[in-house]
């Protein structure tokens, strides 16, 4: 399987487990970097976040699909940040056109 993430059937095959299903449709609906917190919150019956976390981190090294886009300082925690491979978010597009 290839990274790219328009080869949408494909994508969604290899992630099979419904928590990556739902990680990656949000990623790709919300076209922004998000944390497991972050879908955590999102999901209509939160499963925890450290297994959210888990997923991500297949989505990242396993498949690969998704890539650690940054980290952020909250609360004495990191904060993992995750997106599309090969994808710029929606905030960034315009700021690279500049």
């Amino acid at each position: 399987m290839t990274d790219d993430s328009s080869d949408w059937d494909a994508l969604v095959a290899s992630a099979a487990h419904p928590i990556r299903i739902v990680a990656l449709e949000a990623m790709r609906w919300i076209d922004e970097p998000f944390s497991a917190g972050d879908l955590s919150q999102m999901y209509g019956e939160p499963p925890s976040a450290e297994a959210i976390a888990y997923h991500l981190r297949v989505l990242t090294f396993g498949l690969p699909v998704l890539r650690l886009y940054g980290e952020e300082r909250a609360q004495g925690a990191t904060r993992k940040l995750y997106y599309f491979r090969n994808r710029t978010p929606a905030s960034r597009r315009g700021k690279q056109a500049a």
